[in-house]
């Protein structure tokens, strides 16, 4: 599923949400950004992702430990 589509479907409206690519040792996160809205994913850069999975990664010390962490195929 494309990340536009699940985020439409599956996504509450002004969620926190961080973009990962799977790697060997577990995730990494996409491009420059760390927090985005997902309202600007919907029509960004990433909308026509692949969707391969969602994760839980904490993220002691900031800010906004919390989010929705989303795992897109590298393309």
């Amino acid at each position: 599923m494309k990340l536009k589509e699940f985020i439409e479907t599956f996504v509450c409206p002004n969620t926190l949400i961080r973009l990962h690519y799977k790697t060997k040792s577990g995730h990494e996160e996409v491009g420059d950004f760390n927090l985005t809205m997902e309202w600007e994913l919907k029509d960004g850069e990433y909308k026509d992702s692949v969707v391969i999975g969602v994760t839980d990664i904490l993220y002691p010390g900031n800010n906004y430990p919390e989010a929705v962490n989303i795992v897109i195929e590298r393309n």
